[in-house]
C-alpha cells in the first residue's frame, strides 16, 4: 500500500492514492485554506471508514437480518506537549432493526478493523530523506 503526498504551494498538497485524491491544507493561520482537510482529520476519517467498511463487510458476509447501514462520526481531541490526537472518540450509528446480539458482534468486529489495531499496536515508522533536490531546482 503506497500513498503519495506532493506539495502543491501555498500551505496545499495533494494526497493520492491508486487513482484517488485528496486535497490536504495547512491551518489557514499557517498558510493553508479552509476547503482541504488537515491531516489529522484524514486520521479520524481513516478510522471512522475503516470501522464501518469492517462492520458493513461483516453483516453482509454474514447475513445479518435487518442490516441497513451504518454512520459513523469521529471526534478528535488535540495536545500539546507533543503535539498530538490526545483522544478519539467513535459514535457508530448502526441503521436497521437487527437483535442485540447481532449489534454486539457487529460492535466487536468494528473495534478490530486494521486501523484501529494500527493505532492500539505501535507501528514502527521509519523517516528517512531521499534524493534532496538541488537548490535552485
Amino acid at each position: 500500500m503506497e500513498v503519495v503526498v506532493k506539495d502543491c504551494g501555498a500551505g496545499r498538497f495533494e494526497v493520492s492514492a491508486r487513482d484517488a485524491v485528496v486535497a490536504v491544507d495547512l491551518l489557514p493561520g499557517d498558510g493553508g485554506a479552509s476547503d482541504g482537510f488537515r491531516s489529522a482529520e484524514l486520521l479520524l476519517a481513516a478510522l471512522g471508514a475503516c470501522t464501518a467498511g469492517t462492520m458493513r463487510n461483516f453483516a453482509v458476509t454474514q447475513g445479518i437480518e435487518g442490516f441497513e447501514g451504518i454512520d459513523i462520526v469521529v471526534n478528535g481531541e488535540t495536545a500539546k506537549s507533543p503535539e498530538r490526537v490526545a483522544q478519539i472518540d467513535v459514535a457508530i450509528q448502526v441503521r436497521g432493526n437487527m437483535s442485540e446480539s447481532d449489534l454486539e458482534r457487529l460492535m466487536r468486529v468494528g473495534a478490530r478493523c486494521k486501523v484501529h489495531n494500527t493505532l492500539h499496536n505501535d507501528p514502527e515508522v521509519n523517516i528517512r530523506l531521499v534524493s534532496p533536490a538541488p537548490i535552485g531546482e
